[in-house]
């Protein structure tokens, strides 16, 4: 029966363990952590140079015109996270400089993953995430994916982009595990939060604000690192 084929397709946590915390993905060989889409990770996003990192958050972006730099909580230099640029107007990127990075996690240093800017201009969204889905299967890639909204004044393109993306099978980590997002609109806050996201990028307290109060009206909690 099809349906049933189907269920056994899914990937899901052992049924010998109610309380598991990871679950096998039968794609990558690994066991993969729960994606907690009721526990709200905030990202803050450096704003210039007299702004700081903050040890109460999730991460901390630091922003140049070349490179884009993920700090985890400790903000040490040894939990950094490169990214690499995806331009979702053409569809163009490095991936040889993510296969090289990724290349370096087998000495211990963090894996690589991917900012991309969302345009007006931007290509077919269901295009662009068969695209980011071919860059992670062939380099093995985008720990994270960061969607900024810079450049965009629509926020369902932002909408329509993300939700394209939490399609997408992928080994290891599923798409809302990885996706990061801008809070520059309320409505993309609240829309994409309901999908299943758990992280966002900040860069202010009245976005931190506007993202708790959010979360308190979907009855999600923002997790105090």
């Amino acid at each position: 029966m099809k349906y049933m084929r189907w269920w056994r397709g899914l990937r899901r946590p052992s049924s010998k363990c109610r309380w598991a915390s990871t679950y096998y993905d039968s794609q990558s060989g690994l066991h993969v952590e729960l994606h907690k889409e009721h526990e709200i990770s905030l990202v803050w996003k450096l704003n210039g140079q007299n702004d700081y990192r903050r040890h109460n958050v999730f991460a901390t972006l630091e922003l140049s015109n070349s490179t884009c730099d993920m700090y985890l909580s400790s903000g040490d230099d040894d939990n950094r996270v490169p990214f690499v640029r995806f331009d979702t107007s053409n569809g163009s990127h490095d991936d040889t400089t993510m296969r090289e990075i990724v290349h370096q996690t087998e000495t211990g240093r963090p894996n690589v993953s991917m900012i991309m800017t969302c345009q007006d201009d931007a290509i077919n969204p269901i295009e662009v995430a068969n695209r980011v889905a071919s860059i992670i299967d062939l380099t093995k890639g985008g720990e994270y994916v960061y969607l900024s909204t810079a450049d965009s004044k629509d926020p369902f393109d932002t909408i329509n982009l993300c939700e394209e993306l939490n399609y997408l099978d992928l080994e290891g980590k599923i798409m809302k595990s990885r996706l990061m997002v801008d809070c520059w609109h309320d409505e993309v806050v609240e829309e994409v939060m309901a999908s299943g996201v758990n992280k966002f990028v900040v860069r202010s307290d009245e976005e931190i604000e506007m993202v708790t109060k959010i979360a308190n009206d979907q009855d999600k909690t923002i997790s105090q690192v």
